[in-house]
């Protein structure tokens, strides 16, 4: 294109406007980019963006925050590089994840090249420290990937969401809740796809996920769980009785054994099951501690979740004195609202 500069013009507004001109270059390539916002206090959260196995995204990252407000002053993505390192990262650090793949340090600047397709997953590394009160936020731009909607990504991923998440509409429950039943539906629905997109990233680091990978593998579709009214209370009970004292256990603090805590709401016939889980609150790490079930020579919680005659579940996540956080899931056969 060839421009024709007057020379009555002012030489400032020529200035300008190849500065415009120049800075319209500089922005092109800005289009098809994401942005996001990451706050202090958020846990793992999904984002609407797929990224396909093998290809590259490219970050830019801004803002501050602080992981321990007013106390600590605010810092950048990297985190508090002056505290202890939490989880094999800074405390406060930028992560970001694809699907059930592990996680990574997210940088400005920082190009990444995908192992395996899935969503975006961004959040600040907390680990222990969730209680703390925090401030700030920071704005990630992506580019590469695709935006799409939650029944897209999960098609992509190979799930019937119609047919798996049996609790979504039910009142009583909370959205992680609700997670938690739709990945035991998933694990139990196709447990060779749920192996290969969840657990297959971990068998490098636990024996016992190379054998919960190497079972699901081999393993038939089981019948999904319907939610139960009765089991969720029962399970809210006894998870917010643990949460309360600081303590572990199928034992509560008033004597109460699983069948007792069950038969104050129903009625339940031909078997029962309880696990519970401590330490985290997202659903999917909620279902990977219990199903690898690593420390646990019975491998019992996975075969409590992979129980081919349970029908109903019921399960809560309450707040932990000792752990942060506990999950309670509890399981039927039969059940009879009371």
């Amino acid at each position: 294109m060839l421009i024709r500069i007057d020379s009555r013009v002012h030489f400032s507004r020529v200035i300008l406007f190849m500065f415009l001109m120049a800075g319209c270059a500089i922005l092109a390539p800005l289009a098809g980019a994401e942005e996001f916002v990451v706050q202090s206090d958020q846990v793992e959260t999904i984002y609407p963006l797929w990224v396909e196995e093998g290809e590259t995204i490219r970050f830019s990252v801004s803002g501050s925050w602080s992981m321990y407000h007013p106390k600590w002053a605010a810092v950048n993505w990297k985190g508090h590089t002056s505290f202890k390192k939490i989880n094999g990262y800074h405390l406060g650090a930028l992560m970001g994840a694809v699907g059930a793949e592990d996680p990574f340090p997210v940088d400005d600047g920082l190009e990444y090249k995908s192992p395996v397709s899935g969503r975006l997953i961004l959040y600040p590394n907390r680990g222990t420290y969730k209680h703390h009160k925090t401030t700030g936020s920071i704005t990630v731009t992506v580019r590469g990937g695709k935006r799409v909607t939650e029944a897209e990504a999960e098609r992509l991923m190979g799930w019937d969401i119609a047919l798996l998440d049996t609790a979504r509409e039910v009142p009583y429950m909370s959205d992680g809740e609700k997670d938690v039943v739709l990945f035991v539906n998933k694990a139990r629905h196709d447990p060779p796809l749920f192996a290969e997109l969840y657990v297959k990233q971990r068998v490098s680091k636990w024996a016992a996920a190379r054998e919960c990978y190497g079972q699901m593998r081999s393993m038939k579709p089981l019948p999904i769980l319907q939610p139960s009214l009765a089991l969720w209370k029962a399970a809210r009970d006894h998870a917010k009785d643990l949460g309360k004292g600081g303590k572990t256990g199928h034992v509560g603090t008033d004597g109460s054994d699983l069948s007792q805590r069950i038969k104050r709401y129903g009625t339940w016939k031909s078997g029962i099951s309880e696990n519970c889980s401590y330490g985290f609150d997202d659903p999917l790490a909620i279902m990977l501690q219990l199903l690898i079930d690593d420390g646990v020579p019975s491998r019992g919680h996975r075969m409590n979740i992979l129980a081919p005659g349970m029908r109903y579940i019921g399960t809560s996540i309450q707040p932990h004195a000792k752990y942060y956080s506990n999950c309670v899931q509890d399981f039927a056969v039969s059940i009879d609202e009371k």
